[in-house]
């Protein structure tokens, strides 16, 4: 192997970034998002793991670090420091993995394409080389100092020889257990990527074997529960977990003809298989912008695309789908004859249901979480942007009660309201529920004990009488219910959404991950495609969707072309913009339960 070395002036012109930045590769963020980090020493650094994927060979242990691209080569030694670059800072333990300096970089060769105060962007690598069969986080000894000299005529005895540097020993740590597996599908261009995360208590060493169709991957001395996963999409089939002796075994079937990726990620650790297939998937029908109907506006800048509604001619509704079901945005537009939709809130994907508030008709069918940035419409197409903490109060002639929330399951503590889907069971043993003669209240038109299936649109309330005497048990009572959004401004709203993050307030960017709950490590903040639901100052209607970014982009964006208050709609595989016969996404996105359609007035009148 052979090695070149520059100058060790060059060291002293390499200036370190006194802040961490994100790194991309080839124009594009990283994901999962990587930093660069501000070291102990002060020092910008890049963990060792994931220079790798920029194209770099690592060899790390406690006894050196090689770093290799191309046809060069860096060793750092205890004994020896990074050889001729004696400015160039040792490694250092970061968050439990060890760091090199972003130096490093430079020194190797690798061309960089932006090094900025805001980012390191980086070539993408001719190949990228296999991870080593075995790294350590144990931290390397430095270089000893310079011996000093005595002054000319002192008398001084000979120092006694040095003994050789010490490396040190590493700690007795518990074995890694394997905490969580996370599994996700999109689509990238042509490519079906399947990710399978999967999340340690502590870092773990593994070994890998690839051929063609599987991935087996040994994590040495690490703890976990037998298991096997069928995987959805048409590259990755399964997994299994294989407990054997003092190892974890992980093997991954895929197609033949699929590449898997294998990388780690720190804090917390975690080994993340990447599985790409090409599926050569036909794009959706890219919208026709120029045949838009009177009154919608295209405006385009860079990756932000929107459409602005008139709001004397349009009016925004929310729609969904039967309960435990999902649907094409382009089928809420013909089923409603609507101009334009764009996906709705958050939910799960194997049940279709909401995971946050959802209202229609001046119903709650979905309990609101009360933390994230919701979006409400007026019959009349007034927007009300807020975290409202919506609760029903029910009253009859024995006193008024709180409902605690909605759902169709019940709890002996609470009283619960579910509006009936016509194949949802509510009530059980020990309960009773009551059947309610509309949103409103009235009176009351069933009352049952055990287990019922209550109608489309029946509403029921579902509680132990033990335990809620203001309740009556008779048909024909009087009961009347109130939805009190309990936030400013929100009287009269009959239609509700909850997503988030709030991105513009009165103009003002308005991202706080932290107010309303969100964790920015997860999938849900990563950069990918953004969709979202505005007004102008004018009180005109706005669907925004972003190519590609984070939140606190978007929220740029938007502010930059002067949109007055925004909110974010779930994002990535969910968004999809549909207006004139096509997609704004030029890459399919799943089926949603709930979307916002723009209706023309007098049809939204009629609804």
């Amino acid at each position: 192997m052979k090695r070149f070395f520059i100058g060790a002036t060059l060291i002293c012109a390499l200036l370190a970034s006194a802040e961490a930045r994100p790194v991309w590769i080839g124009g594009v963020p990283t994901s999962p998002v990587i930093e660069t980090k501000l070291l102990p020493s002060g020092r910008e650094g890049l963990p060792v793991w994931f220079l790798p994927r920029l194209g770099i060979s690592i060899r790390n242990s406690p006894q050196e670090v090689v770093l290799q691209y191309g046809q060069l080569t860096l060793r750092y030694t205890p004994e020896t420091g990074w050889g001729n670059y004696r400015d160039l800072g040792a490694p250092e333990v970061f968050n439990n993995s060890v760091h090199v300096p972003v130096d490093v970089l430079r020194i190797l060769g690798l061309p960089l394409l932006a090094d900025a105060p805001e980012v390191l962007d980086v070539a993408v690598p001719a190949q990228v080389p296999a991870p080593p069969a075995a790294s350590t986080t144990a931290p390397l000894s430095p270089a000893p100092a310079a011996p000093t000299r005595p002054a000319t005529g002192a008398t001084q005895a000979p120092p006694a020889p040095a003994p050789p540097p010490l490396l040190p020993v590493n700690p007795v740590l518990p074995a890694p257990q394997l905490i969580t597996v996370r599994r996700s599908l999109t689509q990238d261009g042509d490519d079906e990527v399947s990710r399978l995360v999967f999340e340690f208590s502590s870092p773990a060493e593994y070994r890998l074997e690839q051929a063609a169709g599987v991935t087996r991957l040994t994590v040495l001395n690490a703890r976990g529960s037998a298991r096997t996963e069928n995987l959805p999409g048409e590259g990755s089939y399964r997994y299994r977990l294989t407990p054997q002796g003092q190892h974890l075994f992980i093997t991954l079937d895929t197609r033949a003809n699929a590449r898997t990726e294998v990388f780690t990620l720190q804090d917390p650790f975690r080994i993340v298989l990447d599985t790409r297939v090409r599926t050569k998937a036909e794009k959706p029908p890219a919208a026709d912008v120029k045949s838009l109907p009177g009154g919608v506006r295209y405006r385009q800048l860079d990756k932000l695309q929107m459409l602005v509604f008139e709001s004397g001619r349009y009016q925004p509704r929310i729609i969904t789908a039967a309960r435990g079901e999902s649907r094409a945005i382009s089928d809420y537009v013909h089923q409603t004859g609507a101009v334009a939709a764009v996906n709705g809130g958050y939910f799960d994907p194997k049940s279709a249901l909401p995971v946050d508030l959802v209202a229609l008709g001046g119903q709650m069918i979905s309990a609101s979480l009360e933390r994230r940035a919701t979006i409400g419409f007026s019959a009349s197409g007034a927007v009300s942007y807020g975290v409202p903490k919506p609760r029903y109060r029910v009253t009859s002639a024995l006193g008024t009660v709180t409902v605690n929330t909605v759902r169709s399951k019940p709890n002996a503590k609470w009283l619960t309201l579910f509006v009936g889907d016509g194949h949802t069971r509510v009530g059980g043993v020990g309960f009773v529920t009551l059947t309610v003669s509309g949103p409103q209240g009235g009176v009351v038109t069933a009352s049952n004990q055990g287990t019922l299936t209550p109608p489309r649109g029946a509403v029921t309330l579902t509680f132990d009488p033990a335990r809620f005497p203001q309740l009556p048990l008779e048909v024909g009572a009087s009961l009347a219910l109130t939805l009190d959004w309990a936030a400013e401004g929100w009287d009269g709203i009959q239609e509700a959404l909850a997503a988030g993050p709030r991105l513009v307030a009165g103009g003002q960017y308005a991202v706080n991950p932290v107010a309303e709950g969100f964790d920015t490590r997860t999938n849900v903040w990563r950069p990918t495609r953004q969709v979202a639901f505005g007004t102008m100052p004018d009180g005109d209607y706005v669907i925004a969707y972003l190519e590609w970014g984070t939140p606190e982009d978007f929220a740029r964006a938007l502010q930059k072309v002067g949109v007055r208050d925004a909110l974010r709609l779930d994002s990535g595989t969910s968004a999809a913009v549909y207006v004139g016969g096509g997609y704004f996404n030029r890459v399919w996105s799943r089926a949603v339960p709930n979307a916002i359609v723009v209706l023309p007035r007098k049809l939204a009148a009629s609804r």
